[in-house]
């Protein structure tokens, strides 16, 4: 199968006061166009990481010890800022865990979904407040122009989280990163932004990495599902198989934890 996203025998090391730590180890992840694939794993997984690999936004503390990504052909590793920026946004797209502090506080929404069409598109100014209301639009708002116009203060956490989606997908990326997309959300405001993405991923045709610790959410959109744990893939298979007969020791306690299954209670309702 042709594949969109490849990475392979991915490491990265921070470093900190006791030295080098190991934070991915040989990373092996495939990723093909129009695919959805969950990344399931508790806090310090090595999940966001991975997502920062990819994005060229691994902080200054992180070394590369060894892999390959590869997107559409292209090596990533070793590419400039500017190559990075210029994907970014237009090709590699990223919705935030907490759209609060993402979205900038002084600026209007539908200026900041603006902003990236600007820095992507040889656009003129009305041109690309057209295209940011016909998005906002796909994301559900049915009162586009008092949205525009409105500051992230002015909103709910559901409807900042609907502009953060706008944002990544105004372009038409081939590949959007989701980063814990609901879990900063109410019961309520996490269905239907997951409902969204469902719908959104089958009319755009956007590939998904969808980064995630609730096993129910995964089960709601991901076509596979890899199990990291201590920044290692230990388990990986369809999206079922995975949930429903997990046979690795770690995905088998995850699973069985009381969080877990209250997750599964409150998503699915």
């Amino acid at each position: 199968m042709l594949q969109l996203l490849s990475i392979s025998n991915l490491s990265v090391w921070f470093s900190g006061a006791s030295g080098l730590t190991p934070t991915l180890s040989s990373l092996r992840l495939a990723l093909a166009p129009g695919q959805v694939i969950g990344l399931l794993g508790e806090s310090g997984c090595g999940k966001t990481t991975t997502a920062l690999a990819i994005l060229g936004l691994l902080p200054a503390a992180a070394r590369v010890a060894s892999g390959s990504i590869r997107f559409a052909g292209r090596e990533l590793l070793g590419s400039s800022e500017a190559e990075m920026r210029a994907l970014r946004g237009a090709q590699i797209s990223l919705i935030p865990q907490e759209p609060g502090i993402a979205l900038n506080p002084v600026l209007r929404v539908g200026e900041q979904i603006g902003e990236v069409l600007r820095a992507h598109l040889p656009w003129g100014r009305k041109q690309c407040r057209m295209a940011a209301e016909e998005m906002l639009a796909q994301v559900g708002f049915s009162d586009v122009p008092r949205i525009y116009q409105a500051f992230p203060h002015q909103l709910s956490g559901g409807q900042q989280q609907r502009v953060t989606i706008a944002q990544a997908l105004v372009c038409r990326p081939q590949l959007v990163i989701a980063d814990e997309p609901t879990s900063s959300l109410d019961p309520a405001s996490r269905a239907e932004i997951l409902a969204l993405l469902k719908r959104l991923r089958h009319s755009i045709g956007v590939a998904m990495l969808f980064i995630s610790h609730q096993p129910a959410v995964l089960a709601e959109i991901a076509d596979r599902v890899v199990v990291m744990h201590k920044g290692r893939i230990v388990e990986e298979g369809p999206t079922a198989q995975v949930l429903e007969n997990p046979q690795h020791p770690y995905p088998q306690a995850l699973l069985g934890c009381d969080w877990s299954r209250e997750s599964y209670a409150v998503e699915l309702q």
